[in-house]
């Protein structure tokens, strides 16, 4: 089974979606669909105790829902997606529970603290303070007066806790959930030996654009080889066997990121 989470949004589907390669998260479920998974659509909401905490309440409970009530759902074998804000609350959930063996965050803002609530957002110019206390974080308190709450819901500060395999992605272009995030997140990880592979799409924005063909079927079929390696056990997969090489930081002196 393939977990999607990002907020409050709408869950039932009422168009006909092609399950094609071009999309612009890699996420697609008729394509999902087409190779044997099961995909869970989970809404997520923001509590008092902070956005990254209570989507871990509302995912880790829906997952257990759903099991009860569809036997056929090996629970061994569970993957977990979502992209900008919900990749930072799938970023978080890696940090909290064991639950996933595969997960794949795109374009989140991992580092809550200093990658967006002091950050100067050149997208919406203006402070992504507001996006964090007034906005689609909903902290209500600053940083000041409540730190802990901050610190609580940070993915990077508990980095060290993840045991599940991530997948990371971003656009170098992003100017909405700067990059950083998810090279800051990538270090992390590395840190502390846990299997993981950023993407960092040299002309990608927040989001992939239709007109990029060739990103959008790359990232797809790369989002398809994370969960089937992880998920399916199909090991002989070369750019993920190399890249989860611990000795492997996927940086050379020629990227000028």
């Amino acid at each position: 089974m393939v977990v999607y989470t990002y907020a409050e949004d709408e869950t039932d589907i009422k168009e006909f979606i092609l399950p094609t390669t071009l999309n612009s998260t890699g996420f697609n479920i008729p394509l999902l669909n087409d190779n044997g998974y099961f995909v869970f659509y989970v809404q997520s909401y923001v509590s008092d105790q902070g956005p990254a905490i209570s989507a871990l309440e509302s995912v880790t409970s829906g997952v257990k829902a759903i099991l009860k009530k569809e036997s056929a759902i090996n629970d061994l074998k569970i993957g977990l997606i979502g992209h900008s804000f919900g990749g930072y609350k799938v970023s978080y959930i890696a940090t909290q529970t064991d639950m996933f063996a595969a997960i794949i965050s795109g374009a989140g803002p991992h580092d809550i603290i200093g990658g967006t609530m002091y950050r100067y957002n050149t997208y919406r110019n203006a402070f992504d303070l507001y996006m964090a206390e007034k906005g689609q974080f909903e902290f209500k308190d600053n940083y000041a007066e409540n730190p802990q709450k901050y610190i609580d819901n940070s993915p990077i500060l508990h980095a060290h806790k993840v045991k599940t395999p991530m997948l990371m992605w971003t656009g170098l272009k992003d100017d909405n959930v700067l990059w950083e995030n998810t090279r800051k997140m990538f270090v992390a990880l590395k840190r502390y030996q846990i299997p993981t592979i950023a993407l960092f799409y040299k002309n990608v924005e927040h989001d992939i654009m239709p007109n990029q063909f060739i990103e959008n079927t790359d990232l797809t079929f790369r989002i398809m080889d994370w969960f089937d390696y992880f998920l399916k056990d199909y090991k002989d997969i070369d750019w993920i066997n190399k890249g989860i090489d611990y000795d492997n930081y996927s940086w050379n002196q020629l990227d000028t990121f």
